[in-house]
Protein backbone atom coordinates (compact mmCIF):
# COMPACT_ATOMS: atom_id res chain seq x y z
CA UNK A 1 0.00 0.00 0.00
CA UNK A 2 1.67 3.60 -0.97
CA UNK A 3 1.61 5.87 1.75
CA UNK A 4 1.21 9.56 0.96
CA UNK A 5 3.38 11.77 2.30
CA UNK A 6 3.75 15.78 2.99
CA UNK A 7 6.43 17.45 1.22
CA UNK A 8 7.62 19.18 4.07
CA UNK A 9 11.11 21.17 3.46
CA UNK A 10 12.64 18.29 5.62
CA UNK A 11 11.91 16.23 2.57
CA UNK A 12 11.98 18.72 -0.32
CA UNK A 13 15.14 18.77 -2.64
CA UNK A 14 15.97 20.71 -5.76
CA UNK A 15 16.61 17.70 -7.54
CA UNK A 16 13.96 15.56 -6.29
CA UNK A 17 11.45 15.34 -9.56
CA UNK A 18 14.93 14.78 -11.72
CA UNK A 19 14.13 11.26 -12.27
CA UNK A 20 10.17 11.81 -12.76
CA UNK A 21 8.85 10.11 -15.86
CA UNK A 22 5.93 12.72 -16.72
CA UNK A 23 6.20 11.76 -20.24
CA UNK A 24 2.52 11.71 -22.14
CA UNK A 25 1.92 10.77 -25.42
CA UNK A 26 -1.34 12.52 -26.67
CA UNK A 27 -3.12 11.40 -29.75
CA UNK A 28 -6.22 12.96 -29.03
CA UNK A 29 -7.89 16.07 -27.39
CA UNK A 30 -10.89 17.77 -26.24
CA UNK A 31 -10.90 21.30 -28.19
CA UNK A 32 -13.23 24.47 -26.59
CA UNK A 33 -14.47 26.37 -30.16
CA UNK A 34 -17.61 29.29 -28.69
CA UNK A 35 -18.61 27.34 -25.76
CA UNK A 36 -18.62 23.55 -27.63
CA UNK A 37 -16.41 21.22 -26.66
CA UNK A 38 -15.58 18.41 -29.08
CA UNK A 39 -12.61 15.67 -29.11
CA UNK A 40 -10.45 15.97 -31.91
CA UNK A 41 -7.27 14.28 -33.41
CA UNK A 42 -3.52 15.58 -32.58
CA UNK A 43 0.09 14.10 -31.75
CA UNK A 44 1.83 15.31 -29.90
CA UNK A 45 4.69 14.29 -26.24
CA UNK A 46 3.97 16.20 -23.39
CA UNK A 47 7.31 16.17 -21.10
CA UNK A 48 9.53 18.69 -18.60
CA UNK A 49 12.89 19.72 -18.78
CA UNK A 50 14.96 19.73 -16.05
CA UNK A 51 14.52 23.39 -15.49
CA UNK A 52 10.27 23.40 -15.58
CA UNK A 53 11.47 20.01 -13.15
CA UNK A 54 13.34 22.47 -10.79
CA UNK A 55 11.02 25.03 -10.87
CA UNK A 56 8.13 23.04 -9.72
CA UNK A 57 9.84 21.90 -6.53
CA UNK A 58 11.09 25.80 -6.08
CA UNK A 59 7.82 27.67 -7.06
CA UNK A 60 5.42 25.23 -5.22
CA UNK A 61 7.14 22.59 -2.81
CA UNK A 62 8.99 25.44 -1.33
CA UNK A 63 6.41 27.75 -1.16
CA UNK A 64 4.15 28.62 1.78
CA UNK A 65 1.38 29.42 -0.66
CA UNK A 66 1.09 25.92 -1.27
CA UNK A 67 0.71 22.55 0.00
CA UNK A 68 2.08 19.61 -1.67
CA UNK A 69 2.56 16.13 -0.83
CA UNK A 70 2.91 12.40 -2.65
CA UNK A 71 4.29 9.25 -2.85
CA UNK A 72 8.06 8.33 -2.16
CA UNK A 73 9.20 4.70 -3.45
CA UNK A 74 13.01 3.87 -2.68
CA UNK A 75 13.73 7.39 -2.98
CA UNK A 76 12.03 8.80 -6.29
CA UNK A 77 8.92 10.42 -6.42
CA UNK A 78 5.79 8.73 -8.41
CA UNK A 79 3.60 10.67 -7.82
CA UNK A 80 2.65 14.25 -6.22
CA UNK A 81 0.32 17.15 -5.94
CA UNK A 82 -0.21 20.92 -5.37
CA UNK A 83 -2.97 22.43 -3.98
CA UNK A 84 -3.09 25.74 -3.21
CA UNK A 85 -3.76 27.21 0.34
CA UNK A 86 -5.68 30.69 -0.60
CA UNK A 87 -8.83 30.96 -2.09
CA UNK A 88 -9.21 31.92 -5.48
CA UNK A 89 -11.06 35.26 -6.51
CA UNK A 90 -14.28 33.24 -6.23
CA UNK A 91 -13.46 32.55 -2.48
CA UNK A 92 -15.53 29.11 -2.65
CA UNK A 93 -12.73 27.29 -4.92
CA UNK A 94 -9.31 26.39 -3.99
CA UNK A 95 -7.23 25.66 -7.00
CA UNK A 96 -5.29 22.16 -7.67
CA UNK A 97 -1.68 23.52 -9.54
CA UNK A 98 -0.94 19.99 -10.17
CA UNK A 99 -1.76 16.54 -9.95
CA UNK A 100 0.80 14.05 -11.54
CA UNK A 101 1.47 10.34 -11.59
CA UNK A 102 4.85 9.09 -13.05
CA UNK A 103 4.39 7.31 -16.47
CA UNK A 104 5.41 3.81 -15.07
CA UNK A 105 3.00 3.66 -12.46
CA UNK A 106 -0.41 4.78 -14.14
CA UNK A 107 -3.50 2.85 -14.51
CA UNK A 108 -2.74 1.58 -10.43
CA UNK A 109 -5.35 3.55 -9.22
CA UNK A 110 -2.50 5.70 -7.58
CA UNK A 111 -4.40 8.81 -9.23
CA UNK A 112 -8.01 8.27 -7.61
CA UNK A 113 -5.44 7.56 -4.05
CA UNK A 114 -3.70 10.85 -4.53
CA UNK A 115 -7.31 12.24 -5.31
CA UNK A 116 -8.96 11.39 -2.15
CA UNK A 117 -6.12 13.17 -0.09
CA UNK A 118 -6.41 16.36 -2.05
CA UNK A 119 -10.21 15.92 -0.93
CA UNK A 120 -9.84 15.65 2.36
CA UNK A 121 -7.00 18.49 2.90
CA UNK A 122 -9.07 20.98 0.96
CA UNK A 123 -11.84 20.14 3.06
CA UNK A 124 -9.90 20.52 6.45
CA UNK A 125 -8.63 24.64 4.40
CA UNK A 126 -12.57 25.27 4.39
CA UNK A 127 -12.78 24.71 0.47
CA UNK A 128 -16.17 24.08 -1.20
CA UNK A 129 -15.23 22.95 -4.37
CA UNK A 130 -11.76 22.38 -6.25
CA UNK A 131 -10.50 24.33 -9.23
CA UNK A 132 -8.61 22.13 -11.72
CA UNK A 133 -7.15 23.94 -14.54
CA UNK A 134 -6.47 20.49 -16.76
CA UNK A 135 -5.09 19.09 -19.33
CA UNK A 136 -6.97 18.65 -22.65
CA UNK A 137 -5.94 15.33 -23.72
CA UNK A 138 -8.69 12.25 -24.04
CA UNK A 139 -7.27 10.13 -21.10
CA UNK A 140 -6.33 13.01 -18.73
CA UNK A 141 -10.33 14.25 -19.00
CA UNK A 142 -11.46 10.89 -18.86
CA UNK A 143 -9.29 10.40 -15.52
CA UNK A 144 -10.66 13.50 -13.86
CA UNK A 145 -14.39 12.86 -15.16
CA UNK A 146 -13.96 9.31 -13.65
CA UNK A 147 -13.53 11.09 -10.03
CA UNK A 148 -16.76 13.11 -10.09
CA UNK A 149 -15.02 16.53 -12.12
CA UNK A 150 -16.79 18.50 -14.20
CA UNK A 151 -17.33 21.35 -16.21
CA UNK A 152 -16.41 24.49 -13.85
CA UNK A 153 -19.80 26.40 -12.93
CA UNK A 154 -16.69 29.62 -12.72
CA UNK A 155 -14.22 30.45 -14.76
CA UNK A 156 -10.65 31.44 -13.10
CA UNK A 157 -9.90 34.60 -16.06
CA UNK A 158 -5.95 33.95 -14.85
CA UNK A 159 -6.23 30.44 -15.12
CA UNK A 160 -7.50 30.42 -18.74
CA UNK A 161 -4.90 32.84 -19.55
CA UNK A 162 -2.11 30.93 -17.83
CA UNK A 163 -3.33 27.77 -19.90
CA UNK A 164 -5.92 28.65 -22.85
CA UNK A 165 -6.11 24.91 -23.96
CA UNK A 166 -6.61 23.63 -20.72
CA UNK A 167 -10.40 22.78 -20.19
CA UNK A 168 -11.53 23.99 -16.79
CA UNK A 169 -12.96 21.79 -14.25
CA UNK A 170 -14.43 21.57 -11.01
CA UNK A 171 -14.77 19.13 -8.04
CA UNK A 172 -17.88 19.92 -5.86
CA UNK A 173 -16.48 19.27 -1.96
CA UNK A 174 -20.54 19.10 -1.12
CA UNK A 175 -21.64 17.34 -4.03
CA UNK A 176 -19.94 14.39 -4.26
CA UNK A 177 -19.49 13.33 -0.24
CA UNK A 178 -18.84 9.95 0.19
CA UNK A 179 -21.96 7.77 0.86
CA UNK A 180 -20.29 4.75 2.69
CA UNK A 181 -17.02 5.79 5.41
CA UNK A 182 -14.76 3.24 6.37
CA UNK A 183 -13.46 2.52 9.17
CA UNK A 184 -10.16 3.92 8.22
CA UNK A 185 -11.45 6.66 6.76
CA UNK A 186 -13.02 8.19 9.91
CA UNK A 187 -9.69 7.40 11.05
CA UNK A 188 -7.97 9.26 9.27
CA UNK A 189 -10.46 12.14 9.16
CA UNK A 190 -10.15 12.30 13.08
CA UNK A 191 -6.17 12.38 13.20
CA UNK A 192 -6.90 15.10 9.76
CA UNK A 193 -8.51 17.48 11.91
CA UNK A 194 -6.62 16.70 15.35
CA UNK A 195 -3.45 17.91 13.06
CA UNK A 196 -5.51 21.21 11.80
CA UNK A 197 -5.75 21.61 15.72
CA UNK A 198 -3.04 20.42 17.40
CA UNK A 199 -1.81 24.18 19.03
CA UNK A 200 -5.19 23.19 20.69
CA UNK A 201 -6.25 20.12 21.20
CA UNK A 202 -4.98 17.61 23.92
CA UNK A 203 -2.36 15.54 21.84
CA UNK A 204 -3.40 12.36 20.10
CA UNK A 205 -1.74 9.56 22.91
CA UNK A 206 -3.31 7.05 25.38
CA UNK A 207 -3.55 9.40 28.67
CA UNK A 208 -6.08 11.83 26.99
CA UNK A 209 -8.55 8.76 25.59
CA UNK A 210 -10.53 8.96 28.55
CA UNK A 211 -11.58 12.46 28.14
CA UNK A 212 -12.56 11.25 24.62
CA UNK A 213 -14.66 8.60 26.20
CA UNK A 214 -15.75 11.30 28.59
CA UNK A 215 -17.22 13.47 26.13
CA UNK A 216 -18.66 11.00 24.04
CA UNK A 217 -20.77 9.90 27.07
CA UNK A 218 -21.72 13.57 27.04
CA UNK A 219 -22.60 13.46 23.73
CA UNK A 220 -25.03 10.00 24.34
CA UNK A 221 -26.81 12.33 26.85
CA UNK A 222 -27.55 14.94 24.13
CA UNK A 223 -28.84 11.72 21.79
CA UNK A 224 -31.15 10.76 24.78
CA UNK A 225 -32.20 13.98 25.37
CA UNK A 226 -33.85 14.37 21.41
CA UNK A 227 -34.92 10.90 21.86
CA UNK A 228 -36.91 11.52 25.14
CA UNK A 229 -38.46 14.97 23.79
CA UNK A 230 -39.52 14.01 20.47
CA UNK A 231 -41.72 11.06 19.17
CA UNK A 232 -40.95 8.15 16.82
CA UNK A 233 -42.83 9.99 13.74
CA UNK A 234 -40.60 13.07 14.44
CA UNK A 235 -37.37 11.59 14.75
CA UNK A 236 -38.33 8.88 11.29
CA UNK A 237 -40.47 12.32 9.19
CA UNK A 238 -39.32 15.93 10.42
CA UNK A 239 -36.25 16.68 8.30
CA UNK A 240 -34.98 19.29 11.32
CA UNK A 241 -35.42 16.82 14.39
CA UNK A 242 -33.73 14.10 12.20
CA UNK A 243 -30.68 16.22 11.05
CA UNK A 244 -30.59 17.28 15.08
CA UNK A 245 -30.22 13.45 16.32
CA UNK A 246 -28.14 12.30 13.13
CA UNK A 247 -25.75 15.44 14.39
CA UNK A 248 -25.76 14.25 17.83
CA UNK A 249 -24.82 10.68 16.39
CA UNK A 250 -22.07 12.03 14.38
CA UNK A 251 -20.36 13.69 17.80
CA UNK A 252 -20.48 10.38 19.29
CA UNK A 253 -18.97 8.82 16.83
CA UNK A 254 -16.46 11.35 16.46
CA UNK A 255 -15.22 10.69 19.65
CA UNK A 256 -15.20 7.23 19.77
CA UNK A 257 -12.80 7.14 16.62
CA UNK A 258 -10.66 10.06 18.86
CA UNK A 259 -10.48 7.40 21.80
CA UNK A 260 -9.25 4.36 19.26
CA UNK A 261 -6.73 6.53 17.66
CA UNK A 262 -5.97 7.61 20.80
CA UNK A 263 -5.60 3.81 21.72
CA UNK A 264 -3.78 3.33 18.78
CA UNK A 265 -6.33 0.96 17.86
CA UNK A 266 -6.30 0.49 13.89
CA UNK A 267 -9.02 -0.31 11.45
CA UNK A 268 -7.36 -4.09 11.25
CA UNK A 269 -7.49 -4.27 14.83
CA UNK A 270 -11.02 -3.25 15.55
CA UNK A 271 -12.33 -5.15 12.12
CA UNK A 272 -11.09 -8.17 13.76
CA UNK A 273 -12.45 -8.00 17.56
CA UNK A 274 -15.55 -7.18 15.85
CA UNK A 275 -15.95 -10.26 13.36
CA UNK A 276 -14.88 -12.09 16.43
CA UNK A 277 -18.24 -10.69 18.70
CA UNK A 278 -20.29 -10.89 15.92
CA UNK A 279 -19.69 -14.86 15.34
CA UNK A 280 -19.90 -15.22 18.61
CA UNK A 281 -23.19 -13.40 19.11
CA UNK A 282 -24.05 -15.34 16.09
CA UNK A 283 -23.44 -18.75 17.44
CA UNK A 284 -24.80 -18.34 20.98
CA UNK A 285 -28.44 -19.39 22.67
CA UNK A 286 -29.44 -16.48 24.35
CA UNK A 287 -32.61 -17.99 26.04
CA UNK A 288 -30.38 -20.67 27.54
CA UNK A 289 -27.73 -17.68 28.73
CA UNK A 290 -30.91 -15.65 30.28
CA UNK A 291 -31.20 -18.97 31.48
CA UNK A 292 -27.61 -19.33 33.01
CA UNK A 293 -27.99 -15.34 33.91
CA UNK A 294 -31.42 -16.06 36.24
CA UNK A 295 -29.81 -18.96 38.45
CA UNK A 296 -26.50 -17.41 38.99
CA UNK A 297 -28.70 -14.92 40.32
CA UNK A 298 -30.63 -16.88 42.92
CA UNK A 299 -27.63 -19.18 43.66
CA UNK A 300 -26.01 -15.56 45.41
Amino acid sequence: MYQIVEFTKEVVNLEMLDNYKRRQVVTSHYFVDNGVKSIRPISFTDDWSKDVRRDIVKNFFLSDSYYSGGIIVEGEVIAFYVLEVTPMENSDYLELKHLQVSAEYRNQGIGKLIFSDIIKKAMSLSAKKIYISAHSALETQEFYNRLGCVDAKWISKKAVEAEPYDIMLEYDLYDNYPSDLKMSELLNYSKTLHQKYADKWEPMEPEHARDSILYMIEEVGEVIAVIKKKSIDEIMNDKAVRNHLVEELTDVLMYYTDALNRFKIDAKELSEAYIKKYNKNMNRNYTKDHQNFIISKKEL
